[in-house]
Parts: structure tokens; C-alpha cells; sequence
């Protein structure tokens, strides 16, 4: 019920810059194209994402976002727009989290963007909670993880 919702998932992109062999998510030539319309969609219409929520969640209960995608940091940037309308819009939204593989050039860079976009609120008390992908010594992540190339 629209009541009992609290949490919102947003996925920045759909693809990953890895190829787990025991990552669930089917990695295929379809993942690009749905992260290209994640990319369009973002900047085509910057309200869609904030104007969805609003229809899914009351006011006062939208308390959670998470970020998920293939790898979220890859397109955390096509997000900033909506986070902050939905911080301006929600006033309880007070928790982040966003689950990470940290192997991406572009990881500091979205992730200090993120982190520029909840410092605009200084008078709000956010948490936030980085999920890493570190799955143990190489000679089991070389095993089961690879670069995609």
C-alpha cells in the first residue's frame, strides 16, 4: 500500500564496467540499450523520476533512496537533479545508500558529486551508506571477476 512505502530505488544505469561470473544480473547487449534510454530519459525530462515518486509515495513517508544498476556509479551524475527535488519535496528522506563495485575512473568523480549534492543541505542530518563489492583475495576474485573490455 502507498502508506506502507518508504524506500525508493532509483537505477542510474544498467550497465556494469565488470563481468562477475557469479553476478545474477545477465550481462547483454540489451543492458546498453536500456542504459541509453536511462540516459535520455534523465536528461529529456529531469521531472519524470521526481514526478513518479510523487504519485508512489506520501509525503511524509519517503524516507530512503537507493541507488542500484549495474554499476550506479557509472550514471550517478544523471541523477543529481532528481535527488535534489526529492530532498526539497520529501522532508523525512534522510538515508542513502548505494551499492558499489569502486572499480570505475569515474568513481571519485560521481561519488564526490553525490556527496556536493548532499552538502547542499546542511540542515539536514543525512546517512549514508556505501555498500563495496570486495569479495576477498585474488586468488579467488581473479577467478570469478574480470574487466570487461
Amino acid at each position: 500500500m502507498l502508506k506502507d512505502r518508504y524506500s525508493l530505488v532509483l537505477y542510474t544505469t544498467a550497465v556494469c564496467n565488470l563481468n562477475c561470473r557469479y553476478c545474477f544480473i545477465d550481462k547483454n547487449p540489451a543492458l546498453k540499450q536500456i542504459d541509453d534510454y536511462l540516459d535520455k530519459s534523465f536528461l529529456a525530462d529531469p521531472e519524470y523520476y521526481f514526478e513518479f515518486a510523487k504519485k508512489m509515495f506520501l509525503k511524509d513517508k519517503l524516507s530512503e533512496v537507493q541507488f542500484w544498476g549495474g554499476e550506479p556509479f557509472l550514471g550517478m551524475h544523471r541523477a543529481y537533479p532528481t535527488i535534489k527535488k526529492l530532498i526539497e519535496y520529501y522532508p523525512n528522506l534522510s538515508n542513502f545508500l548505494v551499492s558499489t563495485n569502486f572499480v570505475s575512473s569515474c568513481f571519485f568523480d560521481e561519488f564526490y558529486g553525490l556527496m556536493k549534492v548532499l552538502g547542499e543541505y546542511p540542515e539536514r542530518n543525512f546517512e549514508f551508506s556505501l555498500q563495496l563489492s570486495l569479495d576477498g583475495p585474488t586468488n579467488i576474485n581473479d577467478l570469478y571477476k574480470s574487466l570487461r573490455l
